[in-house]
């Protein structure tokens, strides 16, 4: 596809345009380079931040040393003794049974050839 020559000196004109606009307000290289260093913080700043940090850890440990008087629950709720209405869903047949651990037989059915295996529970 072939383009016209007059959109490629528009697209100049702008890039000069956007060019000229930037070059307006930045420095020279020069004067970058032979500028002072950039001036330092105010002592008083950093005590400051200081002083605020310390408010803070003051609050922290007057708030967390603070005896807080609860009053003593009239029962104590240990884990598995509270009982939800919906608890009986969770009740089926044979769950004794489920609480055992299966067995499979001895090695010596599965292996009878085997003779290191004889009597030994799987």
């Amino acid at each position: 596809m072939m383009t016209d020559d007059n959109e490629d000196q528009d697209l100049e004109a702008t890039f000069r345009a956007a060019r000229a606009r930037d070059t307006a307000w930045t420095p020279e290289f020069h004067r970058v380079l032979t500028r002072p260093p950039a001036a330092r913080r105010r002592p008083w700043g950093m005590g400051l931040g200081a002083l605020l940090t310390a408010a803070a850890l003051v609050a922290v440990v007057m708030v967390r040393t603070r005896t807080h008087h609860q009053a003593q629950a009239p029962f104590t709720i240990t884990v598995g003794s509270l009982r939800m209405p919906t608890d009986f869903l969770l009740d089926i047949a044979g769950a004794e049974t489920l609480r055992t651990v299966p067995a499979i037989g001895r090695s010596d059915d599965w292996f009878p050839n085997l003779s290191g295996a004889k009597g030994h529970p799987l």
